[in-house]
């Protein structure tokens, strides 16, 4: 495929020279609701961008450079692991994925798209080529389902139970849970961590200490439980309000990048744990989360009673198993020094929420 598009950076967006400016502005300011949360196109940013645009379209700024794409997108967006092209007009979206260092990346990243497009509250998948890298989904016109504000413990647990319970419990129903242990688990997320590895990246040594204890301190508490049977689903990775949108239809999740198997109460303890990351409520979320699990386990009993049964007793030991499998996955991105603060970020959370945890088992 021949690189066709020549494309300037405003902003750290990538637009095409080879567009009408007022299309471009039509499209920035009215069809780009749900990239609002994205501090590039708050207003202010979305209205700079377009007079440099239209300046370097009449010739006005003639000192810039070109990049080329093999994909026509009205703008283009770099996201984990490669670039969003984002074609307003025919409502498509392409990601393109940097697959270079690990061929199988794309293969993986496709297939799960592929499966994650049955789901009724995902975008549909279109075209793809696994040997090509690349792959095309319908692009969704709305705006983010909830106001990203601070929000009471009982509203948020009242929008899990009205709207993202149901997501949750088709994705765990979706194709038989696959049964494994807790080490076995551990082993698998242990690679992307070691510890000299970690301290030759240049990153903040006490950071890396913290971290790296936090790990080995929730690798023995799950080790003491190694053998013990766990079940893995099929997980979207980053399942938060920022990926909710919600149009005029339904509620649709977006950005399924991070779509792997992973342990079964994943994406609902990064649901409420992402609400502490981001300081959006004010309590510590843990009656929140039981009522979650419980709710969980009622929906599916029917479906699968052996996995129902699993959630609600072995609740704290997929609390530590998410922790872990977070950050393996923020660590799979790579050791930047960005990354790396939202993991140290996230073990702060989790050490606060472990801390709230027995502080509630010592009052009781």
């Amino acid at each position: 495929m021949s690189n066709d598009y020549p494309y300037i950076v405003i902003n750290n967006q990538y637009f095409c020279l080879r567009q009408n400016p007022v299309r471009l502005a039509w499209y920035l300011l009215y069809q780009t609701k749900a990239l609002n949360f994205r501090r590039a196109f708050k207003p202010q940013k979305k209205l700079g961008a377009l007079k440099t645009f239209i300046l370097i379209y009449l010739g006005l700024i003639k000192d810039f450079q070109v990049f080329r794409f093999p994909f026509f997108g009205h703008l283009v967006l770099k996201v984990h692991g490669g670039y969003r092209v984002f074609d307003f007009s025919r409502k498509i979206v392409t990601k393109m994925i940097n697959a270079k260092s690990n061929p199988s990346m794309a293969m993986n990243e496709i297939k799960g798209v592929r499966t994650a497009s049955q789901f009724d509250f995902a975008p549909k998948l279109h075209h793809w080529n696994i040997a090509e890298c690349w792959y095309e989904e319908e692009l969704i016109n709305g705006v983010i389902g909830y106001s990203l504000l601070d929000f009471k413990s009982a509203t948020l647990f009242k929008i899990f139970e009205q709207e993202i319970a149901a997501c949750l419990e088709k994705m765990i129903s979706v194709e038989p849970p696959r049964k494994t242990t807790v080490s076995e688990v551990v082993n698998q997320c242990s690679q992307t961590w070691e510890y000299g590895r970690l301290s030759r990246m240049r990153l903040d040594t006490g950071k890396v200490g913290v971290v790296y204890q936090f790990i080995q301190l929730i690798v023995s508490k799950l080790l003491n439980s190694a053998e013990q049977p766990v079940y893995r689903i099929l997980t979207h990775g980053d399942f938060s309000f920022q990926n909710i949108l919600s149009t005029k239809k339904r509620l649709v999740i977006i950005d399924w990048e991070s779509i792997a198997h992973r342990s079964v109460l994943f994406d609902l303890y990064n649901f409420f744990l992402t609400e502490l990351y981001y300081n959006r409520v004010s309590t510590n979320l843990i009656t929140e989360i039981k009522e979650a699990i419980k709710s969980m386990q009622q929906k599916l009993i029917s479906k699968n009673y052996e996995v129902a049964n699993h959630l609600l007793t072995f609740a704290e030991v997929y609390r530590w198993l998410y922790y872990i499998e977070r950050v393996a996955m923020l660590l799979e991105r790579g050791l930047t020094d960005k990354i790396f603060d939202v993991i140290f970020r996230s073990i702060e959370v989790f050490e606060s929420f472990e801390r709230s945890v027995a502080t509630r088992s010592n009052d009781h």
